[in-house]
């Protein structure tokens, strides 16, 4: 299977998300690699769980900083986090082979580059780059 590969075209300009999102790449790598090397559904598992994992803070993150940025669009985005997790979930339950769970998993990380990051994320970067800089807070100001 083809691993998945970070390019520019994926980038919201956003550092730390960003981060976060190659990050993914390289987890579902590992996934792949696992299986690519022959290892057992447990391994494999456990790698689909790191994953998991990690998806579940990078959108606590991603959250946070659309909150933070008051961005308009973060009930739906929120919904959009939701129904990423609960495929995962399914995954993680439905699939007892190996072929299934990590054909599932590069199905859901294609699906999620292409319609979430390059899609829902960068409206996300679009808006936090329109925004004007706060202004920093006036130093050796009266208390």
């Amino acid at each position: 299977m083809d691993e998945f590969v970070w390019q520019d075209a994926y980038r919201i300009d956003n550092e730390t998300i960003d981060a976060e999102h190659r990050h993914l790449f390289d987890l579902a790598n590992r996934v792949i690699h696992f299986r690519a090397s022959g290892e057992r559904l447990g391994s494999v598992r456990q790698a689909v769980i790191a994953l998991y994992n990690y998806i579940k803070t990078h959108f606590a993150h991603e959250e946070a900083c659309m909150a933070q940025a008051a961005y308009p669009g973060l009930p739906a985005h929120r919904v959009l986090h939701e129904a990423i997790i609960y495929e995962m979930n399914e995954i993680l339950r439905g699939s007892t082979e190996i072929d299934v769970l990590v054909y599932k998993l590069k199905r859901l990380m294609q699906s999620w580059v292409i319609d979430h990051i390059q899609e829902a994320d960068r409206q996300i970067g679009d808006f936090l780059r329109q925004r004007p800089p706060t202004a920093a807070p006036v130093s050796g100001a009266d208390n």
